[in-house]
């Protein structure tokens, strides 16, 4: 946002800076806020801010009209203010997701008691009803690109995942490993010790049709057989009722994409970058 004026507003509890900054016709305006940040217990900084950039930065320059408040809740020459809106203007300016997030709805939660508080009448049972409709929404936090709407996995499922894709070696395997780890200095992880052999099943999720997926087609000679990370095969097609062997290697790149997604808390595109 532009810097702020020297008019005290980032501590003023009264809101009195907007008549001496905006204007004395938005009393109506700084006395519902007075009043509403009166009755706040906690985050008085937060809505002050966000109560400042609702005023000076959206109302006033995109939505003049609404210093009558009325106008503010019904429209004025086919323009309705709205979180969409107040949210689009404030992006061009602020990155952080956390400030967004509250400058958008502390205004909204504001202009909630206004309608409470003013705009509401009580129905023959003693329910209070809205005589307006407040134009602004509240919003949920954009997320960065480190972060995710998801619940994470419990811990012992993403072991279960890891042990399907890339197996762990079993007992005999594992002591053999640690006697051969006695004589180096950093002892490697079992994964380290698996190859592309073992990834059983991720090699039978697919080629097990007429599609051949993570299988491709290559020439005999390109296959190492004594290469343990070389998985290959040979499958029978029918051309004209022969019955023809095509050589085929397994391309591990989708398997161990998932892979390091089980270890690492990355997104699909970051992975593949």
């Amino acid at each position: 946002m532009k810097k702020k004026k020297h008019d005290g507003r980032t501590s003023d509890v009264t809101f009195s800076w907007m008549l001496t900054t905006l204007g004395s016709e938005w009393e109506t305006w700084q006395n519902f806020a007075a009043e509403w940040l009166s009755t706040q217990h906690s985050g008085i900084a937060h809505k002050i801010d966000a109560l400042i950039v609702f005023f000076d930065k959206y109302l006033q320059n995109y939505a003049s009209y609404a210093i009558d408040i009325n106008l503010f809740f019904n429209g004025y020459m086919g323009h309705i203010c709205s979180s969409e809106e107040f949210e689009t203007i404030i992006r061009k300016r602020l990155k952080d997701s956390s400030r967004i997030q509250k400058i958008i709805n502390h205004p909204t939660e504001f202009v909630d008691y206004i309608i409470k508080q003013y705009y509401s009448e009580q129905d023959d049972k003693g329910n209070s009803l809205p005589l307006v409709t407040n134009p602004l929404n509240k919003i949920k936090r954009t997320l960065t690109y480190t972060e995710t709407v998801r619940n994470p996995l419990p811990y012992r499922y993403i072991l279960e995942l890891r042990q399907i894709l890339c197996p762990l070696p079993k007992k005999n395997e594992q002591q053999i490993i640690e006697k051969n780890s006695e004589q180096n200095e950093t002892l490697l992880s079992p994964y380290h010790y698996r190859h592309f052999k073992h990834w059983t099943w991720a090699q039978s999720q697919t080629g097990q049709t007429h599609q051949d997926g993570d299988w491709f087609e290559v020439k005999p000679e390109v296959i190492d057989k004594s290469d343990p990370d070389c998985v290959w095969r040979i499958k029978i097609i029918i051309q004209k009722n022969v019955e023809i062997p095509i050589y085929q290697i397994w391309s591990p790149v989708r398997a161990v994409a998932v892979f390091i997604k089980l270890h690492l808390p990355l997104r699909s595109y970051q992975v593949r970058m």
